[in-house]
């Protein structure tokens, strides 16, 4: 919150959760956050019966004190609890969370070996022709604009807006290997599979609803066939529905692509490779070494018609890019996760939630 409008931005901050935050900790954004989920109904109970929401936090805090005192006496210096150090603990615990030491970023920082060469044509794809980069630009990989709606829809819909229904928060793909099921309904298994959706978004929603994919999800194998399908029928329902209140692109019709970043080096993820003349392949697709920010005019941008309908080497290599964004430490059982996983011991007040799969294993 520091910047030109700082100190109008904390004064906001202040009389939402009706306490100080440092305006110089690095930590503000995410301890306001944190303020908030606890006393939203949709989240995590009701708060009714108290007089405010901060009265239900002090409640909230008071309920641990008898035993985290130790806890924070170790982390704060005394055993005091209030709501500002739980806000301040689940901010320091979201923060560690950061995974950005992947094989592309590593390329972009100037190790030409970091990528593997399928990996290399999946990137020079995903900056040109199939213009993921549309959307999915800048070190986050995405916009953090709405879209919709593109995938195939169950369960609640969401926004009370019917021309927002359907619609998502374009996500980050940072890390996006290790983040299935995707889309915003969690419908994909795999990364071929959504980039096959796009491939031929029409085509891949039809081919869901016939080939019944619905029933074959996780998260539907409990239902009996009948249960499945009614399911299923409303979800193409509300997609039929959802899709006539769009105007589709035309075939043929001109979009401006972002293109890389110029520069080598800098902050991670900022820089870019310094190859200029990218060389083909034998294959005729783009060589190993073509990541090539000249492929520009010069104001930085050119029209580029976007191709769809990958083959299915393209969908390989776009599928190798993908996977070069996530951090190794970032997947299950790393040094890294392993750390930031408390000891199963139930926790102070022998309330902690210990994750387990469908099958009871730890995860």
């Amino acid at each position: 919150m520091v910047s030109k409008k700082g100190s109008q931005a904390g004064s906001k901050f202040k009389s939402l959760i009706q306490e100080d935050i440092n305006s110089t900790d690095p930590l503000r954004l995410l301890i306001a956050q944190a303020h908030f989920p606890v006393t939203a109904t949709a989240e995590m109970g009701d708060s009714s019966d108290f007089a405010s929401n901060q009265e239900y936090r002090e409640h909230i805090a008071s309920k641990l004190q008898p035993l985290w005192g130790d806890e924070f006496a170790a982390a704060f210096g005394s055993d005091e609890v209030n709501f500002t150090r739980i806000a301040q603990a689940i901010a320091a615990y979201e923060a560690s969370f950061l995974f950005i030491n992947n094989p592309f970023f590593d390329y972009i920082d100037g190790n030409s070996n970091s990528l593997t060469n399928d990996a290399k044509r999946g990137a020079v794809l995903f900056y040109t022709q199939a213009g993921c980069s549309g959307c999915h630009s800048g070190t986050f990989f995405s916009q953090e604009r709405v879209r919709g709606p593109l995938y195939p829809q169950i369960g609640v819909n969401g926004a009370n807006d019917g021309n927002e229904q359907g619609h998502f928060r374009i996500p980050s793909l940072l890390n996006v290997e290790i983040t299935a099921p995707y889309g915003d309904k969690g419908v994909f298994q795999t990364l071929e599979r959504v980039i096959q959706h796009y491939s031929d978004v029409n085509q891949s929603l039809s081919g869901f609803y016939a080939n019944n994919e619905t029933c074959s999800l996780p998260q539907f194998q409990h239902l009996t066939e009948e249960e499945c399908r009614d399911i299923a029928r409303d979800g193409e329902a509300r997609v039929l529905a959802l899709l006539s209140q769009q105007q589709p692109l035309q075939p043929g019709e001109n979009r401006r692509r972002p293109v890389p970043p110029q520069g080598n080096g800098g902050p991670r993820g900022q820089g870019n490779p310094d190859d200029q003349n990218p060389p083909q392949g034998p294959d005729g697709q783009p060589g190993p070494d073509s990541l090539d920010p000249q492929l520009a005019d010069q104001d930085g941008q050119r029209d580029q018609n976007i191709r769809r309908r990958f083959s299915q080497q393209e969908i390989s290599y776009l599928a190798a890019f993908l996977r070069s964004l996530t951090d190794k430490e970032a997947k299950a059982g790393s040094n890294e996760i392993q750390a930031l996983t408390p000891v199963r011991d139930g926790g102070p007040d022998g309330n902690q939630l210990d994750a387990i799969d469908r099958d009871g294993n730890a995860l």
